[in-house]
C-alpha cells in the first residue's frame, strides 16, 4: 500500500530583521527557548537564516529537546552548523515522535559574535558557554540592561522557522504586524483557541516586527532593527509561504508617529490606502483571506511623541478600514482595547505600562475578540 503524502507544517516562526547592538553578542553562549507544538508529527527540521548578516554565523551546538530527551540538530550531517552571509538553510531531518501539546525546548550555542533581532519569545533566555547538552542548566540567565530598560524580550537569533512533518496538509494563518504582534501576547492566546477549535486543522504564524512600518524604511543606525518596510517584505514574510489560507493585517500605528514634516509625503492616508488595496489584491490572487486589524490608540508612549495630527491621521484610517469592503472581514482591536471612557488611550487595563504594548490580559481579550468561524473562512470542514 502506498504510503500517504506528508508535509511540513510550520508550528513555530519569527519575521527576521537585520541585527543592532543592545548589550548582547552572543558569542560562546546559549540561547533556549521552549513552546508548545499542537500539531502531531514524526519529525523535526529548522529553517536557520542570515540573509540579513553581514557576517558568517557559527553554532557550536544546537539541540532540540521533546519529553527531557536530546536529540542533536546537524547540517549537512556536521554538528558545527555554518550558516553564511546571504543565506537561508533548512538543517537535517531528526526523527522525533510528536504528540499535539508537547513542549518543545531548543537551545543553540553560538561560537561566532551576533548582536540581537526579532524579539517575539517573552521566556526565551540567554545562558553563559555551552548549555546544549545539559540536563538542568544550572547557570543564572544573562540580563541586557538596555533591553529591560527598553521592555523588550531577549531574542531566539538565527531561526525563523520550526518544521514537523505531518500527514495533514497544514492551513496557514499569518499575523502580519509591529511590535504589538511581534510579541505575541494576542497571537499565542489565538493560536490556542484556534486549535481548540480545530485542533490541527489551521496554524496560526508570527510574522510581526518590532517598530516595523507599512510605508516608511528607518535609515538611521538603529533602524536596522525595524525591518524593512512593509510592502516591501510583505512578498517574502507572507505571501511566499506555502499553504497560505489567511493574513490577520495589523500594521500602520508606526507609520502615524512619523507623520510630520517632509514624511506626510510618504505616510499618508492616501498612500497607505493605496498600499493595502494592493496587498489584499497580491493575497487574494492567492486565493487566500485577509482580515485587516484597526490601528489602536498611541497616546501616551513617551518615546515618541504622538501630535493631534498624528492621532487625527489614525482616526482617519481606521474609518476608512471601518467602511472598506474589499476585506475579506476587519477586526476592531482599536475598539476592544481602548478606554471606554477615553476612546484615543488603551485601556489601562491592557498595557504593559507604556500605554501602547497590550499586556498578557490586554492580548487575551484581543484573542478572545476575534471571531474565529470569520477567521478561518467558508473552507473549514468542521
Amino acid at each position: 500500500m502506498k504510503n500517504p503524502s506528508t508535509f511540513w507544517t510550520p508550528i513555530w516562526s519569527q519575521a527576521l530583521a537585520k541585527a543592532m547592538f543592545n548589550g548582547q553578542t552572543y558569542n560562546n553562549k546559549t540561547s533556549c527557548f521552549q513552546f508548545k507544538t499542537y500539531v502531531k508529527g514524526k519529525s523535526v527540521r529548522l529553517r536557520f537564516s542570515n540573509v540579513s548578516g553581514k557576517e558568517n554565523i557559527v553554532l557550536g551546538s544546537v539541540t532540540v529537546w521533546n519529553q527531557h530527551v536530546m536529540h542533536e540538530l546537524t547540517l549537512n550531517q556536521r554538528t558545527s552548523i555554518v550558516i553564511p552571509k546571504g543565506e537561508c538553510l533548512y538543517s537535517d531531518v531528526i526523527k522525533i515522535p510528536i504528540e499535539k501539546e508537547d513542549v518543545i525546548e531548543v537551545r543553540m550555542h553560538f561560537k561566532s559574535a551576533l548582536f540581537d533581532l526579532n524579539h517575539t519569545e517573552k521566556d526565551a533566555q540567554l545562558y553563559p558557554g555551552d548549555q546544549t547538552k545539559t540536563v538542568d542548566i544550572a547557570s543564572k540567565p544573562l540580563r541586557s540592561i538596555v533591553g529591560e530598560m527598553m521592555g523588550i524580550y531577549p531574542v531566539v537569533p538565527v531561526i525563523d522557522r520550526i518544521e514537523i512533518e505531518t500527514i495533514h496538509e497544514p492551513k496557514i494563518i499569518m499575523a502580519f504586524g509591529d511590535s504589538i504582534t511581534a510579541m505575541n501576547q494576542w497571537v499565542k492566546p489565538l493560536r490556542v483557541r484556534i486549535h481548540q477549535r480545530f485542533e490541527d486543522e489551521f496554524v496560526l504564524m508570527n510574522a510581526g516586527i518590532s517598530g516595523n512600518c507599512l510605508l516608511h524604511e528607518i535609515m538611521r543606525p538603529l533602524g536596522n532593527l525595524f525591518g524593512r518596510k512593509g510592502v516591501d517584505r510583505f512578498k517574502s514574510d507572507v505571501l511566499n509561504t506555502e499553504h497560505l489560507h489567511t493574513v490577520i493585517f495589523a500594521l500602520g500605528i508606526n507609520d502615524v508617529s512619523y507623520y510630520r514634516g517632509k514624511m506626510k509625503s510618504v505616510i499618508n492616508l492616501e498612500n497607505y490606502r493605496k498600499a493595502l488595496m494592493e496587498i489584499a489584491d497580491d493575497v487574494h490572487k492567492r486565493n487566500a483571506h485577509i482580515i485587516v486589524c484597526t490601528l489602536t490608540p498611541r497616546i501616551g508612549f513617551k518615546l515618541i511623541k504622538f501630535t493631534d495630527e498624528m492621532e487625527a491621521l489614525r482616526m482617519q484610517i481606521n474609518d476608512w478600514i471601518r467602511s472598506c469592503d474589499t476585506f475579506d472581514a476587519i477586526f476592531d482591536m482599536d475598539e476592544v482595547i481602548r478606554d471606554p471612557n477615553h476612546l484615543n488611550v488603551v485601556d489601562d487595563r491592557y498595557h504593559i505600562g507604556d500605554h501602547l504594548h497590550p499586556n498578557s490580559l490586554g492580548g487575551q481579550k484581543i484573542a478572545d475578540a476575534f471571531d474565529i468561524d470569520q477567521l478561518v473562512g467558508f473552507e473549514s470542514k468542521l
